[in-house]
């Protein structure tokens, strides 16, 4: 029963962070292949967890599709239109929460082999 818990917890995690933004639907992404890869040690589990991961990846995206057709507000609109100019803050708070991320999986394998 705990696996599926941990199945419907990482689905609402990275649909919820797609509500936020690609940015943030694409790092709960990473953050969750990773903690996949450190944390889970049966293959058939494996399988269901990164199965799990494709296909909240895919309803998050078609979600924040479908809310962008609808109606877009002056802010939306202005944001699409300057999409691909990224504030310096933005780049660095990824890359802060990536290696934060990274730093504990670390710790956890490194404290797994001792």
């Amino acid at each position: 029963m705990e696996v599926l818990y941990f199945q419907v917890g990482i689905f609402l995690i990275i649909v919820i962070a797609g509500l936020f933004g690609n940015s943030s639907r694409n790092t709960a992404t990473i953050l969750a292949i990773i903690f996949t890869i450190a944390m889970v040690f049966t293959s058939q589990l494996m399988i269901v967890q990164f199965i799990t991961i494709v296909i909240s990846y895919i309803v998050s995206r078609s979600i924040s599709k479908n809310s962008k057709d609808k109606n877009l507000d002056d802010y939306e609109k202005y944001r699409q239109k300057n999409q691909n100019k990224t504030s310096f803050g933005d780049k660095l708070g990824c890359i802060f929460i990536s290696l934060l991320a990274l730093l504990t999986v670390l710790a956890v394998i490194i404290e797994k082999v001792r």
